[in-house]
């Protein structure tokens, strides 16, 4: 069959398809209204009409009661409410363990709690001999700080502090007390003093690790040890002394000064007035010569 024979019997060509001009969306849509037509014509009965009419009617009834009964829940009657009260006084429910949302934010009922919230600083330039109870010492005897941890960065076989450390307080007063101390001397060593902004993580390639200390609670301000005053009034004692005898050795020299300063004056009016008298001497002499002429 030829392409002229094809397009007079309307029938496409063996060589193409048969395109549409509608396309495959075209033609779904011209099906289904042919099955809607037929739909129609076989639907329009009397009878299946009313039958469509109740089904409709079923449906809308179906909706109201819904509403009513959503409409109900929310308003009970005083019978309901008593008989809710009266079985929960009979069953009463254990505390919840679920945490509570607050202002601060979500506060677990456990003492593992995150909200427990902990304030750190920064500890720099270090003395490599340091230990945490000298560290605790220094802070506690400036500003009476209370300190709940300490953590030392220290060599992992000889355990020598490698210069850093940091502090943890409970309380941000204790924390701010803290801060005033950068820059104070420590074993001769001035410290630094700063806000940790980050977790610290020892490295595993160098030999590092961690030391956690935790001072114990402090009862009021410090008070030197008894030894400490002691010491620091036999010390007190000795330098008193040696003030004395220091004194006793200078009035001595000063004395030896004056002295030597009274002959010295002497002498020297000694010699003035022989000079005084040899030159009186020797002007009458010249005034007799003088006369004499």
């Amino acid at each position: 069959m030829t392409k002229v024979e094809a397009k007079k019997n309307g029938k496409p060509s063996p060589g193409k398809k048969a395109k549409s001009k509608l396309g495959s969306a075209g033609l779904k849509g011209r099906v289904r209204k042919q099955k809607r037509k037929k739909k129609s014509i076989h639907s329009n009965t009397f009878e299946e009409r009313q039958e469509n009419i109740r089904k409709k009617e079923a449906i809308k009834q179906k909706k109201q009661q819904t509403k009513a009964r959503h409409a109900a829940a929310h308003t009970l009657s005083s019978h309901v409410i008593d008989q809710v009260t009266t079985w929960a006084q009979n069953n009463p429910l254990h505390p919840s363990t679920i945490p509570k949302p607050t202002q601060e934010g979500i506060r677990s009922i456990g003492p593992f709690s995150r909200d427990q919230k902990t304030y750190k600083a920064l500890l720099k330039s270090l003395p490599y001999d340091v230990t945490p109870q000298e560290i605790d010492d220094h802070f506690y005897r400036r500003k009476n700080v209370q300190i709940s941890s300490i953590k030392l960065l220290v060599h992992r076989k000889t355990e020598r502090c490698l210069g850093w450390g940091f502090l943890e307080f409970k309380d941000k007063l204790e924390y701010e007390k803290s801060l005033t101390q950068n820059f104070t001397l420590l074993k001769d060593r001035r410290i630094l003093v700063e806000q940790c902004l980050r977790t610290f993580v020892p490295s595993k390639r160098k030999p590092q690790k961690l030391i956690s200390y935790i001072p114990p609670k402090k009862l009021g301000p410090w008070k030197q040890p008894e030894s400490e005053l002691k010491a620091k009034e036999n010390d007190d004692e000795i330098q008193i002394i040696d003030e004395l005898e220091m004194k006793e050795e200078n009035e001595n020299e000063l004395q030896t000064l004056e002295n030597t300063v009274n002959k010295n004056e002497a002498e020297g009016n000694e010699k003035e007035l022989e000079t005084v008298k040899d030159t009186i001497n020797k002007n009458e002499v010249q005034v007799l010569e003088m006369e004499v002429e």
